[in-house]
């Protein structure tokens, strides 16, 4: 398989994701994931940042966190967090919080406590969130949605959760089409992302009380598929029926 980074992007048929789901998402599990993750990109961009360098994923995240309303010292859940590496781009940037990371793999949980050691970090399905409801200040989302596909789960946990604000950054749109799904290799290993036609996700959004207070793009090409990160207030206690 290949080396590279994100890339072999084929556009799935509903029979092939019925099909290929299941391996799809067990890649996530693999113990050779997060070392690959972190060698292939994170350490480098760490280390450009420490020494003053504005990567664009971090400098985004840090202004949706910094233009919420003030709070003092929030609790932060950060889903689908990898190795934890947030954690560090949020002391770097300045951004003060109760951190706990969590993500699927206990791969990645041993990746983050070997880095960051005394870090709260939980082996968790981000469709079924083991936490109480209205427990975080704040719920950030990053780049994970993309690869769930039981995408509408995943948002409404995250609404359950959050008692004040959701953020899903970096999140994959398609401005021009339906929400499209596609397998792509990432990190050597094959995966799922999906593309979101923005308007599915507001109704979910809605139907969940949650409501969007600022939008911010990372990229976005001329044939409408790009980066966005959402930054979302909740309105109202929901839950699952």
């Amino acid at each position: 398989m290949s080396n590279g980074i994100s890339e072999g992007y084929r556009e799935l048929t509903q029979e092939e994701l019925d099909i290929f789901g299941e391996t799809y998402e067990k890649a996530w599990k693999d113990e050779a994931m997060p070392e690959r993750q972190y060698r292939r990109v994170v350490a480098d961009e760490l280390q450009r940042l420490r020494v003053g360098e504005e990567i664009l994923p971090y400098k985004v995240a840090l202004d949706c966190l910094k233009g919420l309303p003030p709070m003092d010292n929030p609790t932060l859940l950060d889903v689908g967090a990898s190795s934890g590496y947030y954690s560090e781009v949020f002391r770097i940037g300045g951004f003060t919080c109760r951190y706990t990371g969590c993500d699927y793999s206990e791969h990645f949980q041993r990746i983050a406590q070997k880095l960051y050691p005394g870090i709260a970090f939980d082996v968790v399905d981000a469709r079924k969130l083991p936490y109480p409801d209205n427990s975080y200040d704040i719920v950030l989302h990053g780049a994970a949605i993309m690869h769930i596909r039981e995408y509408a789960c995943a948002i409404a946990e995250a609404a359950r959760v959050a008692s004040k604000y959701v953020i899903f950054h970096r999140t994959s749109i398609e401005e021009q089409r339906g929400t499209v799904f596609y397998a792509k290799e990432a990190y050597s290993q094959p995966v799922l992302e999906i593309h979101f036609a923005p308007k599915e996700l507001f109704e979910i959004f809605d139907r969940v009380g949650l409501k969007v207070i600022r939008e911010i793009d990372l990229f976005m090409t001329e044939s409408g598929y790009g980066h966005r990160s959402y930054v979302l207030e909740k309105t109202l206690n929901w839950h699952p029926v």
